[in-house]
């Protein structure tokens, strides 16, 4: 992980990340015992399907796996969810792209609502979320099973045409994410715009800024840019960082350490900005001894199999 959060300092999103204080708690999965570190993340894949072929998706390159039913999917995601019930586990609906698959997408939210897991968010490129189904847009499914938290859309340019080309597929456009953002303000649902830094729009703090500038005429306040790796070809978040400490008025509040990565949290103007980097396993004092005891960050279902990484 390494990758920059920048929120208004009244508006924070609703991630756990209280990394001093973290705990481990035992949980069996699959036979055997594992500790679970909070917060957890379980990733619940929807399908493989997606209107977009992006270089960096890893999900373009592994197109071998099974898919079941639907029934059997839904059937062994509630079995899962059932054994994970009461854990401090944060759901992530991931894909693909979700919003291609309403027919397990709407079952799997009501799945997560029942079995009372709080912390929730949604990955998308929301190509689909304004689409109506069961006489309604999908949002407000959304908004009916409690996922109006951390409700992340992909945009990688504030350019339409530039977006499509890196996406090469169909994402949300402008004027959709306009009208997916009045929605999330109207509803009080925390959504953000999440930027993975390619280099093609990009790959400094100037341009940073410039995208948060155009998104902030549609209400929009919360921004995750994301280094993907590996760094030799795509932007470092290192050299964004180092150029953005140059700002006159940036304080460096605190740093919060966690187990496996830091978070540098400054004050800029009204803006809240944490910098999450990862840290090399057995830096921190005790770390290796975690590890020896199996410890879990992340968990992903997908087609039927809980497994303890992608």
């Amino acid at each position: 992980m390494n990758t920059l959060k920048i929120t208004d300092r009244n508006k924070p999103l609703t991630e756990r990340h209280d990394l001093e204080t973290a705990s481990i708690t035992e949980a069996e999965l699959q036979g055997k015992i594992y500790n679970i570190y909070c917060p957890c993340n379980l990733n619940i894949v929807i399908d493989r399907k997606c209107n977009c072929h992006c270089d960096f998706c890893f999900f373009q390159h592994d197109t071998e796996r099974k898919r079941l039913t639907d029934t059997d999917y839904l059937s062994g995601l509630e079995n899962v969810l059932k054994r994970l019930s009461g854990l401090p586990i944060e759901i992530t609906i991931t894909g693909g792209e979700p919003t291609l698959c309403e027919q397990r997408l709407i079952p799997v939210m009501k799945l997560v609502k029942k079995y009372g897991f709080p912390d929730r968010t949604f990955s998308t490129n929301g190509s689909g979320l304004l689409r109506r189904t069961a006489g309604k847009p999908l949002l407000q499914h959304m908004k009916e099973n409690g996922f109006i938290h951390n409700i992340s859309l992909s945009r990688m340019s504030a350019d339409d045409a530039e977006n499509s080309r890196i996406f090469r597929g169909t994402p949300a456009s402008n004027q959709d994410t306009r009208r997916i953002a009045a929605f999330a303000e109207i509803n009080g649902m925390d959504f953000r715009l999440s930027c993975n830094l390619l280099g093609d729009s990009i790959d400094s703090w100037d341009k940073i800024k410039r995208y948060m500038e155009f998104y902030e005429s549609y209400h929009i306040s919360s921004f995750l840019f994301r280094e993907i790796t590996p760094r030799r070809k795509y932007p470092a978040i290192s050299k964004i960082v180092e150029e953005m400490v140059q700002e006159s008025d940036l304080r460096l509040l605190k740093t919060a350490h966690g187990m496996f990565y830091d978070v540098d949290i400054y004050s800029l103007g009204k803006k809240l900005i944490k910098h999450y980097k990862a840290n090399p396993y057995g830096t921190q004092k005790g770390t290796d001894v975690y590890i020896k005891q199996n410890i879990i960050t992340s968990l992903v279902y997908e087609e039927g199999e809980l497994r303890t990484k992608w």
